[in-house]
């Protein structure tokens, strides 16, 4: 014999109103986005859809809902740990594409700080004393500050110092 449904509940727990909590729910995941209210959106659809072919009492759709609500939460964890493979590893971050390449020193370094010009930026250089015009190559970048050495001074490895930025890795092309 089924419970009585609490007052609060009534006329919530039918398939419209499974319907309207997925759509809520779908609705916070836009405003809110963290990847979770979707997951909790599709359990409310399930319910709907198994409330509407099963006709299950009030109970049974909590139920089913807690059900469906880990298994879908359970089943986002595949695609949230999944990596997302790329040919081009550094492609967020920047910086590290910069390591390897070559740059025109602006402003001589001088006492270990200048400026080098890279594509259509300006950026602070600090690395060996270096006359206006010289070529360098970027070894390392630590925030807006690129470290440089002279080109025939930079060991033709030096990108390898950080793995897996273009131009570090055997086989790759050389940096533009």
């Amino acid at each position: 014999m089924p419970l009585p449904l609490p007052p609060w509940l009534d006329g919530a727990l039918t398939p419209w109103g499974w319907l309207s909590a997925a759509a809520v729910l779908a609705a916070a995941e836009i405003l809110l986005p963290g990847a979770w209210m979707m997951w909790l959106a599709a359990a409310a659809l399930m319910t709907a859809l198994v409330t509407v072919l099963l006709g299950l009492a009030w109970e049974w759709q909590l139920a089913a809902f807690a059900l469906f609500a880990v298994l879908s939460v359970l089943a986002s964890r595949r695609y949230a740990r999944a990596p997302i493979r790329t040919a081009n590893p550094t492609l967020n971050r920047r910086a590290e594409q910069m390591v390897g390449r070559t740059a025109t020193v602006t402003q001589a370094i001088v006492h270990g700080a200048g400026r080098v010009q890279l594509g259509d930026s300006s950026w602070a250089a600090r690395g060996p004393d270096a006359p206006e015009g010289a070529k360098v190559r970027i070894v390392s970048v630590d925030g807006s500050l690129l470290r440089v050495l002279p080109l025939d001074a930079a060991p033709e490895g030096a990108a390898a110092l950080s793995p897996g930025v273009p131009g570090g890795l055997p086989g790759q092309a050389p940096p533009r």
